[in-house]
């Protein structure tokens, strides 16, 4: 049948047919949700979290933890309520813990300090930097000291100097914004 020309059948009234019995377990859950939430935002947050301190011990796990900032960076880039939620959650705290630690999260979540739009939720992540004491571990990366260790040790020159650009790019990034 065509569905377009099909009618619509009322589906409340039987056919003649008897009603289908609900077996006993399945009448005793409770009924599905019809409408759930997910905050996105957290649960990015508890995916970079455990390695606020520690190195990603697997190219696994650090190939987990670089996704999530890069899909914590794109969330939050020009989205308000994603923005708010983010620092709802202290996430410009757990960055700046990582990037205290000097571990691999604080060089990956870098970019998660970028807050480059002119809305005001942007402009409270700055001040947040700033009251979180995120400058005082800014300005030594910036300088080349303190720069957060790369989750495995860069075999040779040329992965060594693109993982030192990317940290000191980024740095000059917050500093811009």
């Amino acid at each position: 049948p065509n569905p377009i020309t099909t009618p619509m059948v009322n589906k409340d009234k039987s056919d003649g047919e008897p009603p289908l019995k609900k077996s006993k377990l399945e009448s005793s859950l409770p009924p599905p949700p019809t409408s759930s939430t997910m905050n996105g935002i957290e649960i990015l947050i508890q995916v970079i979290a455990p390695y606020r301190k520690k190195q990603p011990e697997t190219d696994l796990d650090t190939e987990l933890l670089e996704n999530a900032c890069i899909a914590m960076s794109s969330c939050i880039s020009f989205s308000v309520p994603n923005m708010t939620a983010f620092l709802d959650a202290q996430g410009v705290e757990l960055i700046i813990r990582c990037v205290k630690e000097r571990v691999h999260a604080g060089g990956c979540g870098l970019k998660l300090l970028d807050f480059f739009d002119e809305d005001q939720v942007y402009k409270q992540g700055a001040e947040r930097v700033v009251t979180a004491s995120g400058l005082k571990f800014l300005f030594p990366i910036f300088l080349g000291n303190r720069i957060p260790k790369p989750w495995s040790t860069p075999t040779t020159p040329k992965a060594k100097r693109e993982w030192f650009h990317s940290i000191k790019t980024q740095t000059v990034r917050i500093f811009y914004a």
